[in-house]
């Protein structure tokens, strides 16, 4: 988990730093793309569904939680739903 969360918190901080975003689906063909894996040692859904979304969130609050604002807030602007809508919550 560690690792996803790093690579989240690295991404959502480009994003933010190049004015962009990126779907749960476009995230979650990146994981697919590069073997990550859910925590049951599966590909992510197709479509960026609910369990790219609830990873979102999970590291989202783990950076609120660590008092890391910036990275938080960095996720929580960074990725987004496919209505373009923000992904956590």
């Amino acid at each position: 988990m560690s690792f996803k969360r790093a690579l989240i918190a690295d991404l959502a901080a480009t994003l933010m730093k190049n004015n962009l975003v990126m779907s749960g689906k476009e995230l979650q063909a990146l994981f697919n793309m590069n073997h990550i894996l859910t925590q049951y040692g599966y590909s992510f859904s197709e479509g960026g569904g609910r369990g790219i979304h609830k990873l979102i969130t999970q590291v989202w609050k783990y950076y609120y939680e660590k008092n890391d604002y910036q990275t938080a807030y960095n996720i929580s602007r960074a990725f987004v739903n496919q209505n373009g809508e923000y992904a956590w919550g």
